[in-house]
Protein backbone atom coordinates (compact mmCIF):
# COMPACT_ATOMS: atom_id res chain seq x y z
CA UNK A 1 0.00 0.00 0.00
CA UNK A 2 1.31 3.67 -1.18
CA UNK A 3 1.90 5.85 1.51
CA UNK A 4 -1.53 7.49 2.54
CA UNK A 5 -2.11 11.82 1.57
CA UNK A 6 -3.43 13.32 5.28
CA UNK A 7 -4.43 16.44 3.20
CA UNK A 8 -6.75 14.46 0.73
CA UNK A 9 -8.22 11.83 3.08
CA UNK A 10 -9.09 15.02 5.43
CA UNK A 11 -11.35 16.27 3.14
CA UNK A 12 -13.91 14.51 4.77
CA UNK A 13 -13.29 14.69 7.78
CA UNK A 14 -16.84 15.09 9.26
CA UNK A 15 -18.32 12.62 7.54
CA UNK A 16 -14.98 10.15 8.11
CA UNK A 17 -15.11 10.53 11.75
CA UNK A 18 -19.11 10.36 12.90
CA UNK A 19 -19.01 6.46 12.57
CA UNK A 20 -16.02 6.46 14.81
CA UNK A 21 -17.56 8.51 17.52
CA UNK A 22 -20.65 5.82 17.12
CA UNK A 23 -18.37 2.90 17.22
CA UNK A 24 -17.23 4.79 20.66
CA UNK A 25 -21.16 4.73 21.77
CA UNK A 26 -20.91 1.24 22.01
CA UNK A 27 -17.51 0.89 24.22
CA UNK A 28 -18.55 0.32 28.42
CA UNK A 29 -15.88 2.36 30.13
CA UNK A 30 -13.30 0.63 32.85
CA UNK A 31 -10.85 1.74 35.52
CA UNK A 32 -7.29 1.97 34.33
CA UNK A 33 -7.98 0.35 30.80
CA UNK A 34 -4.74 0.18 28.02
CA UNK A 35 -6.39 0.41 25.01
CA UNK A 36 -5.12 -0.24 21.03
CA UNK A 37 -6.01 1.60 18.38
CA UNK A 38 -5.68 -0.69 14.88
CA UNK A 39 -5.21 1.51 12.14
CA UNK A 40 -5.18 4.40 13.88
CA UNK A 41 -4.49 6.77 11.10
CA UNK A 42 -3.45 10.71 12.12
CA UNK A 43 -4.43 9.69 15.72
CA UNK A 44 -7.40 12.52 16.35
CA UNK A 45 -9.91 9.56 17.16
CA UNK A 46 -6.63 7.78 19.19
CA UNK A 47 -6.36 10.74 21.50
CA UNK A 48 -10.24 11.00 21.87
CA UNK A 49 -10.27 7.56 22.76
CA UNK A 50 -7.33 8.18 25.47
CA UNK A 51 -9.30 11.29 26.60
CA UNK A 52 -12.94 9.77 27.35
CA UNK A 53 -11.95 6.65 29.03
CA UNK A 54 -9.36 8.10 30.97
CA UNK A 55 -6.80 5.01 29.60
CA UNK A 56 -3.40 5.22 31.36
CA UNK A 57 -1.75 4.04 28.22
CA UNK A 58 -3.10 4.33 24.15
CA UNK A 59 -1.04 3.01 21.59
CA UNK A 60 -1.88 3.78 18.33
CA UNK A 61 -0.33 1.47 14.87
CA UNK A 62 -0.61 2.54 11.30
CA UNK A 63 1.29 1.45 8.25
CA UNK A 64 1.49 4.94 6.66
CA UNK A 65 4.31 7.25 8.37
CA UNK A 66 2.73 10.67 7.06
CA UNK A 67 -0.52 9.81 8.70
CA UNK A 68 1.60 9.26 11.94
CA UNK A 69 3.58 12.58 11.20
CA UNK A 70 0.17 14.30 12.21
CA UNK A 71 -0.58 12.31 15.39
CA UNK A 72 -0.90 14.19 18.38
CA UNK A 73 1.05 14.38 21.61
CA UNK A 74 -0.51 13.46 25.04
CA UNK A 75 0.76 11.78 28.26
CA UNK A 76 0.43 7.96 27.77
CA UNK A 77 -0.35 8.11 23.94
CA UNK A 78 2.31 6.52 21.89
CA UNK A 79 2.37 5.60 17.87
CA UNK A 80 4.08 3.18 16.09
CA UNK A 81 4.38 2.46 12.47
CA UNK A 82 3.64 -0.93 11.56
CA UNK A 83 0.86 -3.03 9.80
CA UNK A 84 -2.13 -4.09 11.75
CA UNK A 85 -1.05 -8.04 10.22
CA UNK A 86 1.82 -7.20 12.87
CA UNK A 87 -0.46 -7.22 15.59
CA UNK A 88 -0.14 -9.19 18.63
CA UNK A 89 -0.41 -9.91 21.91
CA UNK A 90 -1.26 -12.40 25.31
CA UNK A 91 -3.79 -10.96 27.27
CA UNK A 92 -2.27 -7.26 27.59
CA UNK A 93 -5.31 -5.36 26.63
CA UNK A 94 -8.50 -4.04 27.83
CA UNK A 95 -10.08 -2.57 24.50
CA UNK A 96 -8.72 -3.44 20.93
CA UNK A 97 -10.54 -0.40 18.79
CA UNK A 98 -10.04 -0.15 15.03
CA UNK A 99 -12.19 2.12 12.67
CA UNK A 100 -12.37 1.95 8.94
CA UNK A 101 -9.06 -0.34 8.91
CA UNK A 102 -9.51 -3.84 9.53
CA UNK A 103 -11.15 -4.19 5.81
CA UNK A 104 -7.43 -4.31 4.00
CA UNK A 105 -6.12 -7.09 6.01
CA UNK A 106 -7.52 -10.31 4.86
CA UNK A 107 -8.04 -13.52 6.64
CA UNK A 108 -10.90 -12.09 9.33
CA UNK A 109 -10.91 -15.69 11.32
CA UNK A 110 -7.31 -15.58 12.28
CA UNK A 111 -7.25 -12.16 12.96
CA UNK A 112 -10.17 -12.11 15.30
CA UNK A 113 -8.88 -14.71 16.74
CA UNK A 114 -5.79 -13.02 17.36
CA UNK A 115 -7.50 -10.17 19.17
CA UNK A 116 -9.30 -12.24 21.35
CA UNK A 117 -5.60 -14.08 22.90
CA UNK A 118 -4.56 -9.94 23.05
CA UNK A 119 -7.49 -8.99 25.07
CA UNK A 120 -7.52 -9.34 28.70
CA UNK A 121 -10.86 -11.19 30.21
CA UNK A 122 -13.51 -8.39 30.19
CA UNK A 123 -11.77 -6.94 27.92
CA UNK A 124 -13.72 -5.27 24.54
CA UNK A 125 -13.43 -5.65 21.07
CA UNK A 126 -14.99 -2.46 18.80
CA UNK A 127 -14.72 -2.49 15.17
CA UNK A 128 -16.25 -0.17 12.41
CA UNK A 129 -15.49 -1.15 8.41
CA UNK A 130 -16.77 0.25 4.84
CA UNK A 131 -19.49 -2.15 3.36
CA UNK A 132 -20.11 -0.24 0.38
CA UNK A 133 -19.11 -2.04 -2.89
CA UNK A 134 -22.06 -2.10 -3.77
CA UNK A 135 -22.47 1.28 -4.40
CA UNK A 136 -22.09 2.80 -8.07
CA UNK A 137 -19.03 4.61 -7.35
CA UNK A 138 -17.23 1.60 -5.76
CA UNK A 139 -18.71 -0.77 -8.33
CA UNK A 140 -17.34 1.51 -10.83
CA UNK A 141 -13.89 1.03 -9.57
CA UNK A 142 -14.59 -2.83 -9.56
CA UNK A 143 -15.38 -2.82 -13.29
CA UNK A 144 -12.80 -0.54 -14.65
CA UNK A 145 -10.01 -3.04 -12.72
CA UNK A 146 -11.18 -5.49 -14.47
CA UNK A 147 -10.38 -4.07 -17.83
CA UNK A 148 -6.98 -4.19 -19.84
CA UNK A 149 -5.05 -2.70 -19.40
CA UNK A 150 -5.65 -2.32 -15.91
CA UNK A 151 -6.19 -6.16 -15.33
CA UNK A 152 -2.72 -6.96 -15.08
CA UNK A 153 -2.62 -5.72 -11.69
CA UNK A 154 -4.31 -6.77 -8.29
CA UNK A 155 -7.66 -5.59 -7.83
CA UNK A 156 -8.50 -4.01 -4.57
CA UNK A 157 -9.20 -6.53 -1.73
CA UNK A 158 -11.09 -4.63 0.57
CA UNK A 159 -14.84 -5.81 -0.53
CA UNK A 160 -13.69 -9.62 -0.54
CA UNK A 161 -11.64 -9.10 2.92
CA UNK A 162 -14.77 -7.86 4.58
CA UNK A 163 -17.57 -10.30 5.68
CA UNK A 164 -21.22 -10.15 5.89
CA UNK A 165 -22.80 -8.76 9.46
CA UNK A 166 -23.71 -11.73 10.12
CA UNK A 167 -20.96 -13.85 9.66
CA UNK A 168 -19.16 -11.53 12.00
CA UNK A 169 -21.74 -12.07 14.89
CA UNK A 170 -21.07 -15.87 13.80
CA UNK A 171 -17.52 -15.55 14.36
CA UNK A 172 -17.16 -13.81 17.06
CA UNK A 173 -20.02 -16.37 18.86
CA UNK A 174 -17.50 -18.82 17.52
CA UNK A 175 -14.37 -17.39 19.61
CA UNK A 176 -16.37 -17.49 22.71
CA UNK A 177 -17.45 -13.58 23.00
CA UNK A 178 -20.16 -12.38 24.96
CA UNK A 179 -22.41 -9.14 24.77
CA UNK A 180 -21.94 -9.43 21.10
CA UNK A 181 -23.45 -6.87 18.94
CA UNK A 182 -22.98 -6.18 15.26
CA UNK A 183 -25.12 -3.82 13.15
CA UNK A 184 -24.98 -2.10 9.81
CA UNK A 185 -25.68 1.42 9.34
CA UNK A 186 -26.44 3.47 6.08
CA UNK A 187 -25.01 6.82 7.00
CA UNK A 188 -26.01 9.86 4.61
CA UNK A 189 -23.54 12.26 3.46
CA UNK A 190 -24.74 15.51 1.00
CA UNK A 191 -21.79 16.17 -1.11
CA UNK A 192 -21.81 19.40 -3.22
CA UNK A 193 -21.92 17.08 -6.53
CA UNK A 194 -22.12 13.40 -7.38
CA UNK A 195 -18.14 14.19 -8.82
CA UNK A 196 -17.13 14.13 -5.34
CA UNK A 197 -17.29 10.65 -4.87
CA UNK A 198 -14.32 10.54 -6.93
CA UNK A 199 -12.43 12.26 -4.46
CA UNK A 200 -13.68 10.57 -1.44
CA UNK A 201 -12.59 7.70 -2.94
CA UNK A 202 -9.12 9.00 -4.14
CA UNK A 203 -8.41 9.66 -0.32
CA UNK A 204 -9.21 5.83 0.20
CA UNK A 205 -9.88 2.84 -1.89
CA UNK A 206 -7.57 4.49 -4.99
CA UNK A 207 -5.01 4.13 -2.70
CA UNK A 208 -4.40 0.83 -3.86
CA UNK A 209 -4.29 1.35 -7.31
CA UNK A 210 -1.81 3.71 -6.74
CA UNK A 211 0.38 1.44 -4.65
CA UNK A 212 -0.06 -1.82 -7.24
CA UNK A 213 0.37 -0.21 -10.55
CA UNK A 214 2.78 1.84 -12.43
CA UNK A 215 2.34 6.00 -12.23
CA UNK A 216 1.82 6.00 -16.19
CA UNK A 217 -1.11 3.38 -15.97
CA UNK A 218 -2.36 4.63 -12.36
CA UNK A 219 -2.55 8.36 -14.16
CA UNK A 220 -5.21 6.56 -17.10
CA UNK A 221 -6.85 4.52 -14.08
CA UNK A 222 -7.90 8.00 -12.24
CA UNK A 223 -8.54 10.14 -15.27
CA UNK A 224 -11.09 7.24 -16.62
CA UNK A 225 -12.42 6.68 -13.35
CA UNK A 226 -13.06 10.70 -12.88
CA UNK A 227 -14.67 10.11 -16.43
CA UNK A 228 -17.30 7.66 -14.98
CA UNK A 229 -18.36 8.93 -12.20
CA UNK A 230 -18.98 12.69 -13.99
CA UNK A 231 -20.99 10.64 -16.12
CA UNK A 232 -22.70 8.33 -13.82
CA UNK A 233 -22.88 10.95 -11.00
CA UNK A 234 -21.77 14.25 -12.08
CA UNK A 235 -24.71 16.30 -12.70
CA UNK A 236 -26.45 15.42 -9.68
CA UNK A 237 -26.43 18.68 -7.35
CA UNK A 238 -26.09 18.56 -4.24
CA UNK A 239 -25.42 14.11 -3.69
CA UNK A 240 -26.52 12.04 -1.26
CA UNK A 241 -23.81 9.96 -0.85
CA UNK A 242 -25.00 6.99 1.13
CA UNK A 243 -22.57 4.96 2.72
CA UNK A 244 -23.12 1.28 4.60
CA UNK A 245 -21.20 0.17 7.29
CA UNK A 246 -20.50 -2.48 9.78
CA UNK A 247 -19.97 -1.64 14.17
CA UNK A 248 -19.52 -4.36 15.94
CA UNK A 249 -18.60 -4.91 19.67
CA UNK A 250 -17.86 -7.43 21.77
CA UNK A 251 -16.78 -8.75 25.44
CA UNK A 252 -13.43 -11.65 26.03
Amino acid sequence: MSDWDPGQYGKFQQERSQPAYDLMDLIGPRNSMRIVDLGCGSGEHTKTLHERFHSVETIGIDSSGQMLAKAPRAAGLKFFKSGIEDFGGDGEFDLIFSNAALHWVSNHDELFARFKKALRPGGQIAVQMPKNGDHPAAATVYALEKEPPYNQYPGCPIDSNTLAPEAYAALLHRLGFRSIKVRLNVYLHELASGAEAAEWLKGSMLNHYKATQPPEVNSLFEREFRNRIDRLLGSEKPYLYTFKRILMHAVR
